[in-house]
């Protein structure tokens, strides 16, 4: 899974957890967490079949978070 601002290259999540959920409901524990370093983070996990993919920012920073692109892959 990547995550990317594009333009907005300081505006990446400092921090991130990633859920899952076939329901839309019932989530997992997180299958992913990470620190950000640069525009674009990648989170790799090994995971049951989802629908649905819940991504949280965990971080802190004195800019804004942005993803204009979100790509979720296997």
């Amino acid at each position: 899974m990547t995550m990317d601002p594009a333009a907005s290259t300081n505006d990446y999540a400092d921090g991130y957890s990633v859920a899952l959920s076939a329901d839309g409901v019932t989530w997992t524990a997180p299958v992913a967490t990470g620190t950000g370093t640069s525009a674009l983070v990648t989170a790799s996990f090994t995971a049951p079949p989802a629908r649905f993919i819940r991504v949280t920012q965990t971080g802190s920073s004195t800019s804004w978070w942005s993803i204009a692109e979100f790509d979720a892959f296997s």
